[in-house]
């Protein structure tokens, strides 16, 4: 049995315990005790069974059981914070809900419409205590569709709210949001998304008057204006300093604002996540002085490839290419000799790999060519993830690339091209002397619109690989297509992991299942 499955047992054993002590309760207090009578189950017990339970499933199970278990599971911070609680834009319909619980909320998923904007205060207010917040109003028409009604409440107040650490929010719902709250001004993490040109002056004003914010998502390309405001120079009045800076960039007007705001946080910012489309000239400037940064991701923007440092660009000579004709690989050396702390790396290639880079523990890579990192030394990498291996033509260059990062403990590839390749990857799973998950997943003539029943999944049509290996549980859980077809696939596995309990599944319910 695999930890997963005795952990969901044990806390089903939990839940049966709370409702055996409710009945043996009930038994002792009154043998003829009516469906409407109440027996008291000592919260010392219900704080005792409740540390044992983790899956927030078994814990509202456990609310079905008796009020006081609901009550006490309400009125305990430390397992509400592990509720999200989501309201639609029939949310009028828990206005009870809110005014009797709303203070013991911590986290709420708004997707709201309003009539009258004095509702999103109303909800808001009900909970002083919300920590995390995603909100998203719908349609103005939709809203007031939905909630015309004169008897759903409304509130003149500010909604106060001090602990909010974490906002997801459109852009055109900033405005309504900001008219509506007030102290919302140490947040830890916000994320914004959306297009609004007219809203870019509030959205550089909350920005700023944030005192602790660690983690700023601007992803979006209109965001460009947060960034390149002509006028304010909003870097003097700056107060926090982050850690995470994720941003949409797709033009190169106002970099040198962009480059400032990067600067006077060069000391604490250690993740970039950077979608753009750049020149050589705005690299130099901006990644100057980011010698603490540790994790970097790079996704250049295909519909406009310009040069740059870090990128490689080539024409390919065959027929078959990317939407802008490019692609576009990562220079190592230039990459780490910027970031020399640099821990995690996401990117789309590399195109020249030479060096050995100690510090690099995770690797994102899309696209896997074996011939360009076969002088790259890795000693210290820990988790690797491969959206697409490139053809490897020669089982030695796969061997060549192993032995370079042999130390890999968790490696996922998305996608292998040949079958061929994948007996190669398969056959020397064993250079990785430290391995302890490998997850594989090949999709090919597939259409994902399409149902198929048990037959067809086997059938030579639709050809499906999937592979998921487990070291620790020495389990290994295969798809009845390799079972049934890749015969050499199958024995390698065999040959390599003596003793494994090898598991055949079909592979259509879930794609994205375990991978």
């Amino acid at each position: 049995m695999s930890k997963r499955a005795r952990e969901s047992d044990f806390e089903m054993n939990m839940i049966s315990k709370i409702r055996k002590i409710s009945t043996i309760l009930e038994d002792e207090n009154n043998n003829d005790i009516t469906t409407d009578q109440q027996v008291t189950i000592p919260t010392e017990i219900i704080a005792n069974i409740m540390s044992y339970l983790d899956d927030t499933n078994d814990i509202k199970s456990c609310m079905l059981v008796s009020q006081e278990v609901r009550d006490f599971i309400f009125t305990t911070p430390e397992i509400m914070k592990r509720f999200l609680v989501k309201l639609d834009f029939e949310w009028y319909e828990a206005i009870d809900f809110l005014q009797q619980r709303g203070k013991f909320i911590r986290h709420l998923v708004l997707d709201i419409g309003c009539q009258d904007r004095k509702h999103l205060k109303f909800i808001l207010n009900q909970m002083p205590n919300l920590e995390s917040l995603s909100y998203n109003s719908l349609d103005f028409a939709v809203g007031r569709y939905c909630t015309d009604d004169d008897n759903i409440p409304t509130e003149e107040n500010l909604a106060t709210l001090t602990k909010l650490k974490y906002l997801k929010i459109n852009q055109n719902d900033l405005k309504d949001f900001m008219e509506g709250t007030k102290n919302v001004t140490n947040l830890d993490k916000l994320i914004v998304y959306g297009d609004d040109a007219q809203n870019q002056d509030l959205l550089t004003d909350f920005v700023v008057q944030q005192n602790k914010l660690k983690e700023l998502n601007l992803s979006n390309r209109s965001f460009s204006g947060f960034i390149t405001f002509p006028v304010r120079d909003i870097f003097s009045e700056v107060k926090f300093r982050l850690k995470s800076f994720r941003l949409s960039y797709y033009n190169n007007y106002g970099f040198f604002n962009y480059t400032k705001f990067l600067q006077s946080q060069a000391e604490s910012l250690e993740e970039l996540d950077l979608e753009y489309t750049p020149g050589q000239e705005v690299f130099d400037v901006i990644f100057g002085d980011l010698k603490n940064l540790k994790k970097l991701t790079l996704d250049p923007y295909y519909g406009a490839p310009i040069f740059s440092d870090f990128y490689q660009h080539y024409r390919r000579d065959s027929v078959r290419v990317y939407e802008d004709k490019f692609e576009l690989g990562v220079n190592t050396q230039k990459v780490f000799s910027r970031f020399p702390n640099l821990e995690t790396l996401k990117c789309v290639k590399f195109n020249e790999a030479v060096g050995r880079f100690d510090k690099l523990a995770t690797l994102d890579i899309q696209h896997l060519n074996c011939t360009f990192l076969i002088n790259l030394e890795l000693p210290n990498l820990k988790n690797l993830t491969i959206q697409k291996v490139s053809r490897i033509y020669f089982e030695n260059l796969w061997r060549r690339f192993a032995s370079n990062v042999q130390n890999v403990e968790h490696i996922t590839i998305k996608r292998i091209k040949k079958s061929s390749d994948l007996i190669y990857i398969v056959k020397n799973l064993n250079m990785f002397r430290n391995l302890k998950t490998f997850k594989f997943r090949h999709l090919r003539n597939f259409n994902r619109n399409y149902k198929m029943d048990d037959d067809e999944i086997v059938s030579k049509n639709h050809k499906f690989f999937k592979i998921l290996i487990d070291t620790d549980e020495k389990t290994i859980k295969v798809c009845n297509y390799i079972v049934h077809n890749c015969k050499e696939i199958l024995d390698s596995l065999k040959v390599n992991f003596v003793g494994f309990e090898f598991v055949e599944f079909c592979f259509h319910k879930n794609l994205s299942d375990e991978l």
